[in-house]
Formats: C-alpha cells, structure tokens, sequence
C-alpha cells in the first residue's frame, strides 16, 4: 500500500508542476531542493536547516550552501571595499 500511494504522491506532484514550471526536473525532491535553497539564501542558519530537513549529519545539508552569482554579487558589493558603490 506504501509504495502505491508513494507512485501517487510523485505523480500529482509531477502533473502540477508539470502545468506550473518548464523544468525538465519535475519531482517531490526538486520541491525539497527548492524549499532549502531558498530558506539558506534569505539566512537560515545550517543548523537550523539540518533539523527542518530531518537530516542526522550537517554533511549532508551542506549541499544546499551554494550561492548564485547574483547573491555572491550582492554580497560582494555590500562588504567589499571596492565593491561599495560611492
């Protein structure tokens, strides 16, 4: 029974992204993905993101610590001496 409604819960969540988004990528883990990349890019500490995701070893949340290059910009210009506008 686990596994049907398993199959179930991947297919609605395709079907609706798939009349949502144009991502080739369409399943509950690109949802997951999304949902901590984006509460680690508005300051959610690692920690604290370790236990939302129900992880038992920071090791593996740190995948989401990447930054796009536009945050690293940002960053850039609001800490960088040369990148502070004048």
């Amino acid at each position: 029974m686990e596994k049907k409604y398993t199959r179930n819960l991947y297919i609605g969540i395709n079907n609706y992204l798939s009349s949502h988004t144009n991502l080739e990528k369409r399943s509950p883990h690109v949802l997951r993905h999304t949902f901590a990349t984006h509460m680690m890019n508005n300051g959610v500490g690692l920690e604290v993101l370790k236990n939302l995701l129900g992880h038992a070893d920071l090791s593996a949340t740190q995948v989401y610590t990447h930054n796009s290059f536009s945050q690293l910009t940002n960053i850039y210009s609001q800490a960088h001496p040369r990148g502070q506008k004048k």
